[in-house]
């Protein structure tokens, strides 16, 4: 698991959204959309291994994750 932070606002994602994290790397979402009620400054996220090598994003346990590549 990896626990970083966004850089910047995150309002939500879809396929195709790029993260940029505190920690310099790029992740991108392959798969899930979801918009938040109310922006979040530099949110705490984690990054969660799956099976087979899968990768997911999540910024809490109630809000759905979203599945991920790593870019850079």
């Amino acid at each position: 698991m990896i626990l970083t932070r966004v850089v910047g606002t995150l309002r939500g994602w879809e396929p195709g959204t790029e993260f940029t994290l505190a920690n310099g790397q790029t992740w991108k979402v392959l798969k899930g959309h979801y918009t938040l009620n109310k922006p979040r400054e530099n949110p705490e996220v984690k990054i969660v291994p799956g099976a087979a090598g899968r990768w997911f994003f999540r910024i809490d346990d109630d809000t759905p994750g979203a599945r991920v590549y790593r870019i850079d």
